[in-house]
């Protein structure tokens, strides 16, 4: 399903046609829902697809140093980068301002469209960076009242989007996460390699939300702040290689700042002023007061039932939906028996399995009243029904 039916703002009509123009500019654009196997799944076919020279994604600059970790063949998700900076506290009167340390996440497990872009970029020799504001000047630009942990892959747009309520009321779903399943995670696999139309519409959907929201409270939260950052970087490399093709992996809320900013530049050929060199160089000198680290990290921490902030809830059956896909994929490169089956029929296997295997593990676990055969036989047969 695409959104063609929705009546789009003139501002959004306006950066379709600046998307189209600056693509035959090599630059693509990749707007993502964190932790989405059908984001993942359309950046895969992208990389394939156009075969960039530089994968820009969106995460602090100041992680760059762990690429290289990311990408070894021995580091397995779910995994985490943790940062650590010193936030200044403002209002503390006193001569020499108080600080307190604090801490950001950003996680990535297999279905998670920057592990996959980062991969990708490493199957086809690809300059991989992340280009996003350092989180030492992040942490500086947000109110904090609490030594609370946050995550660096914040979707408040969404959860908190008008479009997307009065969305979810029409498709009868109960939430944003129901109406993204059912408009993006269910599509073919087929229409997931169809990344354009696949990325357009995520485009829409997030550009909808984000203009439910003042440029003076994006300015006040920081989304201003990184997307100039995240500009200054795609710029840089535009103006040293005119040529270079440039896949932006960033979350769908900032793609309409971003092409607006590189649309604006374009007849100036992506020129930097002085003043956002100054401001660029200012942000990173911060970065070089902070800490970061990888580390393990688990499904249950990447649940937004959990209180993640912008995890998709369920991450552990996302990951069955992720390999289903992905033997959908190996079915169909073999081109043996199993590729003619629709999608539908690997999604019910999926979801037989998924259900004897809880079942298996309330076993294991030796809970009262484990299911039995029949009772698993019986759910299966529900939840084909209902699907």
């Amino acid at each position: 399903m695409t959104l063609p039916s929705i009546s789009l703002p003139t501002r959004i009509d306006q950066a379709r046609l600046k998307w189209t123009s600056l693509q035959q500019q090599h630059l693509y654009f990749a707007p993502v829902r964190h932790h989405s196997p059908a984001c993942a799944y359309a950046v895969l076919s992208l990389i394939d697809s156009v075969k960039p020279d530089y994968i820009l994604i969106e995460g602090p600059d100041t992680f760059n140093s762990l690429i290289p970790s990311l990408t070894d063949k021995d580091t397995l998700p779910p995994v985490a980068i943790m940062g650590q900076a010193e936030y200044c506290h403002h209002d503390s009167g006193l001569e020499e301002r108080e600080k307190s340390l604090h801490s950001a996440y950003f996680p990535f497990c297999e279905y998670s469209p920057e592990w996959q872009a980062l991969r990708g970029g490493l199957r086809i020799n690809a300059t991989t960076r992340f280009i996003d504001l350092p989180w030492a000047a992040q942490v500086n630009n947000e109110e904090y009242s609490d030594l609370q942990s946050r995550s660096l892959q914040k979707e408040r747009y969404l959860a908190h989007s008008q479009f997307i309520a009065q969305l979810a009321k029409q498709c009868h779903c109960r939430d944003h996460d129901d109406v993204w399943e059912h408009l993006f995670e269910l599509r073919s696999i087929e229409a997931l390699a169809d990344w354009q139309t696949l990325f357009y519409d995520i485009f829409i959907w997030c550009a909808l939300a984000r203009l439910d929201y003042e440029p003076e409270v994006l300015a006040s939260e920081g989304s201003s702040q990184r997307e100039a950052h995240m500009l200054t970087h795609i710029k840089t490399i535009k103006q040293h290689e005119p040529n270079a093709k440039i896949l932006i992996v960033t979350g769908g809320a900032h793609t309409l700042a971003l092409i607006e900013g590189l649309a604006s530049s374009q007849p100036h050929s992506f020129a930097i002023s002085s003043s956002e060199q100054k401001h660029f160089t200012k942000m990173q000198k911060m970065g070089e007061k902070e800490q970061a680290w990888l580390i393990r990290y688990s499904f249950d921490r990447l649940d937004a039932l959990n209180g993640y902030a912008s995890g998709m809830p369920s991450p552990a059956f996302y990951q069955q939906a992720w390999q289903s896909l992905m033997q959908q994929h190996h079915d169909k490169l073999e081109n043996n028996e199993a590729a003619k089956q629709p999608t539908q029929v690997y999604r019910n296997k999926m979801g037989i399995a998924f259900l004897s295997s809880v079942a298996q593990t309330i076993r294991e676990q030796q809970f009262d009243n484990p299911p039995s055969y029949l009772t698993v036989k019986l759910a299966a047969e529900q939840s084909l029904r209902l699907a």
